[in-house]
């Protein structure tokens, strides 16, 4: 008798979901039929409207496309329409979504996430630890400006922005490559950009060639090389004479009242 029940049981929810494709093995079916059990048990079912698998994928840009198991048009999905549980999207991966429209009244996912077909894996904490520092990129100017006005010199302001910022963005691109090949989420590539802005470019150019990490892609160069430009135009006219008399003039001023300041705090 309970061999009996157990199968009625599995045949009511196969009949749950009769859109599940009968061409799979019988391991899959019963996982993938497991696998929405517990998702729409738990999802209200006005919010739980699609699902389906991601048959395209562009990791560069950020988008792909989901083909519903009930069948009709591809869905697109864009990487900000992802839940924030949401692991890094790969081909063939089962999804969960809202269906709503764009503006063109073309079908588009929101809200969407992974089963738990593969767990969502825990980040090693040095790269952890490196992708949140990627995000701290004002310490990319807070650091040298402190150390500048700490020795009253501009020159070694400029000079420590380049070396410890350079160093910041080896480190960078190493580990968005890491990111990349082991399917975690990527540090931004803006994050790399304003790093590259704030005197990090010679390290960015090293680890481009070092790690063959972001050397194909026409956009991310042509933002790549503007950086550069404008990083050069702004140290050009940082020292050149008059400003860096008047500078350097400036820091001291303003390091004399810091310390004045203390002095006055500390009786």
């Amino acid at each position: 008798m309970r061999s009996k029940d157990s199968a009625v049981g599995f045949n009511s929810k196969i009949e749950a979901f009769p859109s599940i494709p009968f061409s799979t093995s019988n391991i899959e079916r019963m996982t993938h039929l497991r696998l929405k059990r517990d998702v729409t048990t738990a999802q209200s079912p006005d919010l739980l409207q699609g699902i389906g698998t991601l048959t395209e994928w562009n990791d560069e840009r950020g988008y792909g496309f989901i083909t519903p198991e009930s069948g009709g048009c591809k869905v697109f999905l864009h990487v900000k329409s992802l839940k924030k549980e949401a692991r890094r999207p790969a081909v063939g991966e089962l999804f969960f979504y809202t269906l709503t429209t764009d503006k063109h009244n073309r079908p588009r996912a929101e809200e969407a996430f992974q089963t738990i077909l593969s767990e969502k894996r825990d980040l090693p904490v040095v790269p952890r630890f490196m992708r949140r520092l990627a995000d701290c990129w004002l310490l990319a100017v807070l650091i040298p400006a402190a150390i500048a006005v700490w020795q009253n010199s501009l020159a070694l302001g400029v000079t420590t922005a380049f070396v410890i910022n350079s160093l910041l963005t080896i480190a960078f691109y190493r580990v968005d490559k890491f990111l990349a090949q082991y399917k975690y989420w990527r540090i931004p590539e803006t994050n790399l950009h304003l790093w590259e802005l704030l005197c990090g470019w010679p390290g960015a150019i090293f680890a481009q060639q070092k790690y063959r990490h972001k050397r194909s892609k026409t956009s991310f160069k042509v933002i790549f090389w503007l950086c550069v430009i404008i990083n050069c135009g702004a140290i050009l006219c940082l020292v050149s004479p008059v400003v860096l008399q008047n500078t350097n003039h400036a820091m001291r001023k303003f390091y004399n009242s810091i310390v004045e300041t203390i002095q006055v705090l500390a009786r």
